[in-house]
């Protein structure tokens, strides 16, 4: 089915209050509000409904033209996005938003949805055109869009040091603006590229955007096409707004959406040098680049860079008399003679003569050590898990693994979705995840950790706990408000409830899969810890096997692992690791984990053992026929997983190191 719709909206606005301190005189405090870019924000509401593709070929399965009638650009906010098929793969499904004014297009499939905090990135003009494209037999899909934001017309402010501005036009491809405050940043050499700025600047649900064209007559800003937007990640920002030369910002950006590049590699693979001490002031020069503010409108927020006088550096603070203005907040502060950056521009003093325009220094205490501890995508990118232990996470949009032996985290998918459950059925190496939202179901690959949405499932408002038994091919489901346990099925996300609602707050679950068992763990309000319980697949009837410990409470996940056959759980409040006795239901704690908070609500697994036996490809703890056809399988299909000997290429050595290794045995 394909439903095509036209909506227009004008006049529902109210300021947005994003705008920061910024452009302080050391002598005088705050010289100026930072002129964030005026924007104005809108209600939409639009809704597709579900619909799907049970055609042959990809199609639209809806479009709609979205309008903001008189807007000088347009960014858009979706309430949700279910979006079936495999991300990345040739069977996903995907938005496709084409601007209007200059045909810009973007591509947003699930994870980078979910990347993009639920937005799209800007277009230029007041009209867009969204289009939802599916794979055929992909199943169920959906859009909702419940608003925007447009841009107004600018307005300028100009503070400049001896009363002209000397900044000229430059194109540095390290530097970028950062949105939506309209500050400035920087990629510089640490192991991902990430970006410093201003800590005042910092904001959620921001873009770093390159290659910024001219803006228009008026002064309103143009925004570079989407493939030169990227979105950043929340849970790599780490900045404090402390004044003068404590003000910093550290934070990353995912790849972009069409391009899949990161904005290092797109910028030519080129970064500022980050010096470790800034020198004494002495007659050198200073550089300043960025996107400030601008009485000549068409290089109104446009990078622009001058050189002017290094003035002092005492402490943590660098002042200079190099032309800056609002917008020039977070620019690098670049010692002219070797072309590094000593610092983070975040002040202005210059005013009739006098005084000096001020940033912080990269010997600030915190910002080094912002550095030194870099969170998020700012880690770089992850190596496999080292564990089979695997925790699905509601606050960070991360899917990883706990190695209890040094209480570490090791990223193994970043989707920026949100999850209250996760299941491991071993029979296909695949986690079954239930997202917050929806609910929706998911499907992760344990080779490659690519995600796959079944569909949103139908007969139960919200799953909180999941395990999954191998012996019937089972995936079962238990909705913490109610205690009412599910059936789901993998193959449409449908629920069947089994027996009655029984109360209590099972938000964890996990199958002893050795004896079938099912186990949950029970947050009751009435006792001072949680309580173990077996839980009967056919009921739904629970017996309390025993109280977890004292002052011990609030667990959202609860694992089984094969390889010595004992629970595991993770306490939401402490992000600590226990070991369940299964007979008694005492907890022991194993490791304290090495990670900020998983959020309200989260899912854990236990996947296969990735220190097992290398030739047990199925993971039942054998090496038998079933894993030898097995790896023929993936061997024909060019699947990573038959790089055994892990060169990149799958050819005939991986054959003959596969054999080796089954004829090992385990």
């Amino acid at each position: 089915m394909n439903t095509r719709r036209f909506v227009w909206i004008s006049g529902l606005a109210a300021s947005i209050a994003s705008a920061a301190l910024a452009q302080n005189s050391v002598e005088d405090g705050p010289d100026s509000i930072e002129p964030f870019i005026p924007t104005r924000e809108v209600e939409f509401d639009i809704r597709s409904g579900l619909v799907r593709n049970d055609g042959q070929a990809p199609e639209v399965v809806y479009s709609t033209w979205v309008q903001a009638e008189g807007a000088s650009w347009i960014r858009l906010k979706f309430e949700s996005a279910l979006l079936s098929g495999t991300a990345f793969g040739d069977d996903q499904a995907y938005l496709r938003i084409t601007s209007a004014l200059d045909g810009a297009v973007q591509i947003l499939n699930m994870v980078q949805i979910a990347q993009w905090q639920n937005t799209s990135a800007y277009f230029n003009g007041d009209m867009v055109l969204i289009e939802l494209i599916a794979a055929p037999g992909t199943g169920d899909n959906s859009l909702s869009i419940v608003g925007g934001w447009i841009g107004d017309e600018a307005n300028s402010i100009a503070t400049i040091c001896d009363g002209a501005d000397d900044r000229v036009r430059s194109e540095d491809p390290r530097s970028a603006r950062y949105m939506p405050v309209g500050c400035s940043a920087w990629m510089f050499d640490d192991d991902a590229h990430c970006f410093g700025t201003a800590g005042h600047c910092v904001t959620s649900g921001g873009v770093m955007q390159f290659n910024v064209p001219d803006s228009n007559n008026n002064c309103t800003v143009n925004h570079p096409p989407p493939e030169d937007q990227y979105p950043i990640d929340n849970t790599s920002r780490q900045w404090t707004n402390g004044g003068i030369g404590n003000d910093y910002g550290y934070m990353g950006t995912f790849p972009n959406s069409n391009t899949g590049l990161t904005a290092y590699e797109a910028q030519g693979s080129v970064s500022y040098v980050l010096e470790t001490d800034a020198p004494p002031a002495s007659g050198q020069d200073i550089r300043i680049t960025g996107y400030g503010t601008s009485n000549i409108c068409v290089v109104n927020q446009r990078q622009k860079s001058h050189v002017g006088p290094f003035f002092d550096n005492s402490g943590t603070r660098l002042q200079y008399r190099t032309d800056t203005t609002g917008g020039n907040s977070g620019s690098p502060v670049i010692f002219e003679d070797t072309g590094n950056v000593i610092g983070v521009h975040t002040h202005g003093g210059c005013r009739n003569g006098s005084g000096a325009n001020s940033g912080t220094s990269v010997e600030n205490a915190g910002w080094l050590n912002a550095r030194n501890d870099p969170q998020g995508v700012c880690l770089g990118p992850p190596g496999p898990p080292a564990t089979e232990l695997f925790i699905a996470s509601s606050n960070l949009g991360e899917i990883g693994a706990i190695d209890p032996s040094d209480e570490s985290w090791g990223v193994a998918n970043t989707t920026g979705l949100q999850y209250d459950a996760m299941a491991y059925g071993r029979n296909t190496r695949t986690f079954y995840l239930v997202g917050s939202t929806g609910p929706v179901l998911y499907a992760m690959d344990e080779g490659d950790f690519s995600i796959t949405t079944i569909g949103t499932i139908s007969g139960a408002s919200r799953i909180h706990g999941a395990a999954f038994d191998p012996a019937t091919d089972t995936l079962y489901g238990m909705n913490e408000s109610s205690g009412q346990l599910y059936r789901i099925n993998t193959a449409n996300a449908q629920a069947a409830a089994i027996g009655s609602p029984q109360g209590g707050r099972v938000g964890a679950m996990a199958i002893n899969e050795d004896t079938g068992a099912l186990y949950g763990i029970d947050d009751v309000d009435d006792v001072t810890e949680s309580r173990l319980v077996q839980i009967d697949k056919g009921t739904g009837l629970r017996v309390v096997i025993g109280l977890v410990g004292s002052n011990r409470r609030d667990f959202d996940g609860l694992m089984w692992r094969k390889s010595d056959g004992q629970l595991y759980a993770l306490q939401d409040a402490s992000d600590r690791l226990y070991m369940i006795d299964s007979t008694l239901g005492t907890a022991t704690l194993i490791a304290n984990v090495n990670r900020a908070d998983f959020g309200p609500s989260f899912g854990a697994a236990a996947g296969a053992d990735p220190n097992g036996c290398p030739a047990d490809l199925d993971g039942d703890g054998d090496a038998d026929g079933d894993d030898f056809f097995d790896f023929l399988d993936l061997f024909a299909d060019d699947d990573a997983r038959a790089d055994i000997d892990g060169d990149g290429d799958i050819d005939a050595d991986d054959f003959f190191d596969y054999l080796d290794l089954f004829a090992a045995g385990c």
